[in-house]
């Protein structure tokens, strides 16, 4: 079933906003590193991560790369991403609940292009992960 396309860009205002909550468990550590093929004993092995500086396996920074992609499809459904820049602020540990919300700060209907600001912030209020992207939002109906 095809997903229900979203806004035009001239129905969006600034200060829309979409996000998506994802619980990081060992498991979805797992499932994420056989996807990706990255199988780093740091995400895949609380034995080993209780030796490191984490203390703890950690997710993949790429997992909240994932996290943004989801929200952005919530935000702007129907449009691309044209451009996405995250910088990860803080490690995502295994048992962390983290919430992506993505704002949009400026529209340029004449170019077709959302700026959106974007924040990963997990259960304790700490922000994980900062960062901006920019979508081409449907013309069209």
């Amino acid at each position: 079933m095809a997903e229900k396309l979203g806004k035009t860009i001239d129905q969006f205002k600034v200060g829309d906003t979409a996000s998506v909550v994802r619980e990081i468990t060992q498991k979805t550590l797992h499932a994420f590193a056989d996807a990706i093929d990255d199988h780093d004993p740091i995400h895949m092995d609380p034995e080993y991560a209780k030796t490191t500086i984490y203390g703890k396996c950690i997710a993949h920074g790429v997992y909240l790369d994932c996290m943004v992609s989801a929200m952005l499809s919530k935000l702007v459904a129907g449009g691309i991403d044209a451009r996405l820049s995250i910088k990860y602020t803080a490690p995502v540990y295994a048992g962390d609940t983290v919430t992506v919300t993505g704002t949009v700060n400026e529209i340029n209907v004449e170019r077709n292009r959302l700026f959106i600001g974007t924040k990963g912030i997990n259960q304790d209020g700490d922000v994980v992960a900062v960062g901006d992207a920019v979508c081409l939002a449907r013309t069209d109906n």
